[in-house]
């Protein structure tokens, strides 16, 4: 998913993989079995490469917040939903359900695989007072939400160990 194109190169019978990581090597084929049904493989490496990078940036595991966004996006889409409309999709989707980082992280995905989300707004999104929404991927709530749980477990390991001590 992070590097479409790259599962295989020169090999006999298959030559190299086809699959582009960016709409400008978008494969218009036709909607048939040999057309690979409109390109539909060979062009899935766009929007994993898209969700492998949405899922980088907001850490954690990929199956939280970037899984549940691409989940619901699914949801909402149908058999005629483009990239473009998907795209948009998915950032009104990390917008509605979780907010700014990861409505970001989602706008960069796109962005890195040459899809410019479109509906309103015309880059990252913004806090109320103007300035950019933060990409760093530990300062979402998902990633706090982590942070405190490991951190509660350390808790309870020292709480363990104080108790033993005490009992000695």
């Amino acid at each position: 998913m992070r590097a479409p194109g790259s599962a295989y190169r020169d090999v006999p019978d298959l030559g190299s993989d086809p699959q582009p990581d960016k709409m400008s090597g978008y494969v218009n084929l036709p909607d048939t079995e040999e057309g690979d049904n409109g390109g539909v493989h060979i062009n899935s490496g766009i929007p994993n490469k898209a969700f492998c990078v949405t899922a980088t940036l907001i850490g954690g595991f990929a199956w939280e917040a970037p899984g549940h966004i691409w989940y619901e996006s699914l949801r909402a889409a149908n058999e005629t939903t483009d990239f473009q409309q998907f795209a948009d999709l998915t950032y009104a989707t990390a917008g509605r359900l979780y907010g700014g980082d990861e409505q970001s992280a989602v706008f960069e995905g796109w962005s890195e695989v040459g899809i410019r989300i479109t509906g309103g707004r015309a880059g990252p999104p913004r806090r109320r007072d103007g300035t950019q929404v933060s990409m760093q991927p530990e300062t979402s709530l998902l990633a706090l939400t982590r942070q405190i749980k490991v951190l509660a477990e350390e808790v309870k390991g020292i709480a363990k160990d104080v108790a033993s001590l005490r009992a000695r």
